[in-house]
């Protein structure tokens, strides 16, 4: 019989495409999201979920500018969630899994591999740098086999409207776009090849706490996003660039996904055409 998984922020845009892989895997799946009344921010609820084998760490806020609007409450949110499910995998000696991001600043070097320095150039990345922190932490004076994926920009169907892909889709499919600046590179990665990570990351055991990138290995420009939409529409989109540019920009983020290809035997399958041509098939019927 196979083993059950918790998944936190089940609800959400990975854990829906994660949860129905996970089932159609054999795996017993508990649910956790604030949509279905368990707010993972709230001990008291958590800690009746039950026994469990494995969790995956989802749940936490992931808009950047909101993380500048309230900061308080974004660091609480996700820092709180991330120390309840990891107690839940000390009291349950779990597998843990948590959903890191791109935690590594301003790159010194491209592409950036698992050793590169981790700086937080924002709240929502010091988030995630801390989530790890304690990841370690729980790994070393408790036993707790944890693994962080450090995904880079995730993108695919169902993704909110307020981030850059969905967002050009949805005002291409209106005939005009509008953004501010169009040189940042950025690695984007599919959301089933995320998916994949966690199902390869699934049934392996580290000794230690240890982390792996999740990316494509390959970058693009918001001009190239475009350019890309208006080629697969196939007709004249209309586009303007502001030109202003966010304060402490990253000019390009790319992925060495060597260690995640040697231990996990993972990589990235989808190519970035390939995923936006899906994305956009719902928009051309």
């Amino acid at each position: 019989m196979r083993k059950n998984c918790l998944v936190t922020g089940s609800s959400g845009f990975v854990g829906r495409v994660l949860v129905a892989a996970l089932k159609n895997d054999g795996y017993s799946v508990i649910e956790a999201d604030i949509e279905n009344g368990l707010d993972m921010g709230q001990w008291e609820l958590v800690r009746d979920t039950g026994k469990v084998d494995n969790i995956i760490h989802l749940a936490a806020r992931s808009y950047v500018p909101d993380s500048f609007i309230d900061p308080r409450s974004f660091y609480a949110n996700n820092i709180q969630s991330t120390i309840n499910a990891l107690e839940l995998a000390r009291q349950w000696n779990a597998k843990f899994i948590f959903a890191s991001s791109y935690v590594y600043g301003q790159p010194q070097y491209l592409p950036v591999n698992e050793a590169h320095p981790l700086v937080g150039l924002n709240p929502y990345m010091q988030s995630k740098i801390l989530g790890e922190q304690l990841c370690e932490s729980y790994a070393k004076l408790f036993g707790v086999k944890a693994i962080a994926l450090r995904t880079f920009n995730i993108y695919g169907p169902g993704q909110n409207d307020k981030f850059l892909v969905p967002s050009i889709a949805a005002q291409a499919k209106k005939g005009l776009i509008l953004l501010s600046d169009p040189e940042p590179r950025r690695d984007y990665i599919h959301v089933d090849d995320v998916v994949r990570a966690y199902l390869r990351a699934m049934e392996f055991v580290p000794e230690a706490f240890d982390a792996f990138n999740i990316g494509s290995g390959t970058s693009h420009s918001v001009r190239e996003i475009v350019d890309l939409f208006i080629k697969i529409f196939g007709r004249n989109i209309a586009f303007k660039f502001s030109g202003k540019k966010r304060e402490s920009e990253i000019a390009e983020t790319r992925s060495d996904c060597t260690k995640a290809h040697r231990f996990l035997n993972w990589s990235a399958k989808i190519d970035f055409e390939t995923g936006i041509r899906g994305l956009l098939a719902p928009f051309q019927s």
